[in-house]
């Protein structure tokens, strides 16, 4: 691979396994993507000199720099449920420890979750709003991405909001419920369905809504209808299909 070329490679077994090493190496990164395809080049080629000149971290610093990424993400943490988000740290019990080391720095503090067996760890910083929360300004409906980090602990998503989720993607299709992409809704401070969006040209169908509980409120109304719109222009789509009750219309 020249200086300035850009390579890629088809799916092989052999060579992903050598691309993952190189770009874990820091060696090459991702120029770009067409679809499902990466392109690869040197990373001397994408990443700025000032960057690669840097001196690099002991493997403690690295490990305690990316756990606070991934708390400060997350928002609250559990070393254990959720061993993906924890492989560039390491396994359970180094995880325990990475953890307790920033709590002894004063980064991070544990606290415990009614229900939930083990301690929790969120960023100090953020202490005041888990100890006394404050009030909504206002109402809001979300739809949470798949692998948005507030899921990426299921099992933690699950027990505080009192409801799983799992992305159907991974389901075989005889056994999927909400569909296909299925997302999570969030009004307020819960989660009170999910929502089954696909995305075709320049149009957005909605193939299925699940509500948990029936909510009979304008404000609900308005803030999906605002939340809708606001998925569109990230879509960047104008026209709507909705197989759905009118309050989502």
């Amino acid at each position: 691979m020249g200086e300035n070329e850009i390579a890629s490679w088809r799916t092989t077994r052999t060579s992903n396994r050598l691309l993952r090493s190189l770009w874990l190496s820091g060696k090459i990164s991702i120029d770009h993507r067409e679809g499902d395809r990466k392109y690869y080049t040197l990373s001397e080629n994408v990443i700025p000199e000032k960057f690669l000149e840097c001196e690099a971290l002991s493997d403690e610093e690295a490990k305690k720099r990316i756990t606070e990424i991934i708390v400060r993400s997350s928002k609250l943490v559990s070393p254990s449920k959720a061993s993906a988000q924890w492989k560039s740290v390491g396994g359970v019990r180094e995880t325990r420890r990475v953890l307790n080391e920033l709590v002894k720095e004063g980064t991070l503090f544990s606290l415990e979750v009614e229900g939930w067996k083990g301690e929790l760890y969120a960023l100090e910083k953020d202490r005041d709003a888990w100890e006394d929360p404050p009030c909504l300004e206002s109402p809001y409906v979300r739809f949470l991405a798949p692998l948005d980090p507030l899921l990426w602990n299921r099992e933690l998503f699950s027990k505080i909001y009192g409801h799983e989720y799992l992305w159907e993607i991974y389901k075989k299709v005889e056994d999927r419920i909400y569909g296909y992409y299925c997302l999570p809704i969030l009004y307020n401070d819960e989660y009170i369905g999910l929502i089954d969006p696909y995305c075709s040209g320049t149009k957005l169908q909605i193939r299925n809504i699940h509500i948990f509980e029936e909510i009979k409120n304008e404000t609900f109304k308005s803030e999906f209808q605002r939340e809708r719109r606001r998925y569109m222009d990230f879509l960047d789509v104008k026209e709507l299909e909705i197989n759905g009750p009118d309050i989502f219309r």
